[in-house]
């Protein structure tokens, strides 16, 4: 009987070992970016000397280290861009990412491309980019 209990214990160890094991040896995904809104109502535009609003729901399974968000321009001659790294999230595996950027006035009217990118605490890295016009006109915000 305790000959039995003895092989009964040992064969649950190795299962254990082998079951740690393979967890460890499986991959973790790539965080998950969802990007909801960009400008206000998704317009994809911002008014200089306005708010530029970001939206995004963000999932990394191996915790989230940082957020980087980089606007540049898509056309020659302009020479405003834009760049900042976000902490405050690390070690978070969800996030709903909510934030509001100031444009300056001394952004040049035009076409840009606005980056999101997340990296994660297993060294992963995942992109979200779109398009973003800078205008100096009203842009209308449409109240639901």
């Amino acid at each position: 009987m305790k000959k039995n209990i003895v092989i009964v214990i040992l064969l649950l160890g190795l299962i254990s070992s082998i079951s740690c094991k393979k967890n460890k040896d499986e991959k973790i995904s790539k965080p998950a970016i969802k990007l909801i809104e960009l400008g206000y109502n998704n317009s994809k535009k911002v008014r200089i000397g306005s708010d530029l609003h970001i939206d995004a729901e963000i999932e990394a399974e191996g915790k989230i280290n940082s957020i980087f968000i980089e606007i540049h321009p898509e056309s020659s001659g302009l020479t405003w861009h834009f760049d900042t790294v976000f902490n405050e999230y690390k070690g978070l595996k969800n996030v709903d990412f909510h934030k509001h950027i100031y444009i300056p006035q001394n952004a040049q009217v035009g076409q840009y491309h606005f980056d999101l990118k997340v990296s994660d605490m297993e060294g992963q890295q995942s992109e979200i980019g779109s398009p973003l016009t800078i205008t100096n006109d009203s842009v209308k915000v449409l109240v639901k």
